[in-house]
């Protein structure tokens, strides 16, 4: 008897595309909902990848992490957005978590920058994906 998957419980990847401008703040630090897991959600791995730099003011470090609630990094550390952009320049975090069964949960994505306010920044994109299934 052949098995198939159930697509509610297979892994897929989900991809979330933010810019400079949703991370805009007069601030040093900005976490936004980038992403809603639904009730039974499951992260399984992370991947942060910069298709434009950010960068402008005299901003010095621009990193995005990837958590929920008070963590902030529960799901991926904070990687650095001001790069070079190469086809292998990512960060790949592994590992596994999962929130509510009964309720979504968002997602965070927290920008930090050093000595300039994020408000300051004039370019960037970071396109990050979810490796998501559920747990029902």
């Amino acid at each position: 008897m052949p098995l198939f998957a159930n697509p509610s419980v297979t892994p897929v990847w989900v991809k979330v595309n933010k810019t400079f401008a949703n991370f805009s703040t007069p601030a040093l630090s900005n976490t936004i909902t980038g992403y809603t897991l639904p009730a039974a959600g499951v992260i399984s791995g992370v991947k942060i990848k910069a298709s434009v730099p950010f960068t402008g003011g005299i901003i010095a470090s621009y990193t995005i992490s990837v958590g929920s609630g008070a963590n902030n990094i529960k799901y991926a550390p904070a990687f650095q957005m001001q790069t070079s952009i190469t086809a292998t320049n990512y960060q790949l975090t592994d590992g596994l978590g999962g929130e509510s069964q009964t309720a979504s949960t968002a997602i965070t994505f927290t920008a930090t920058s050093i000595n300039d306010n994020l408000s300051s920044a004039v370019a960037g994109i970071v396109d990050i994906w979810l490796l998501i299934s559920f747990a029902a």
